[in-house]
């Protein structure tokens, strides 16, 4: 969520409406590209991110062709007794 509003124009002009879709593998959460100007993007977050998965053997996907932007999120179950 925080890279919708990180990346895009939010505006009276240019609503955001973001999809938000729970299963039971994953959560999916997708949105139109509405590029602010003049962004740039080091991935650092995203990078982080899939890593973390990596680490659970999971794998965070990222999809974007252009006009939407979609992040699938699996679930990670970590025993309630681990500390």
């Amino acid at each position: 969520m925080e890279n919708v509003t990180k990346h895009n124009v939010i505006s009276n002009r240019h609503h955001m409406n973001v999809v938000i879709e729970i299963g039971t593998e994953c959560i999916t959460v997708s949105n139109p590209i509405v590029p602010r100007p003049k962004e740039s993007s080091s991935r650092i977050g995203l990078n982080y991110i899939t890593t973390l998965y990596r680490q659970h053997g999971k794998e965070f996907k990222v999809e974007n062709d252009g006009k939407t932007f979609r992040a699938v999120i699996p679930y990670i179950m970590v025993d309630a007794n681990e500390k």
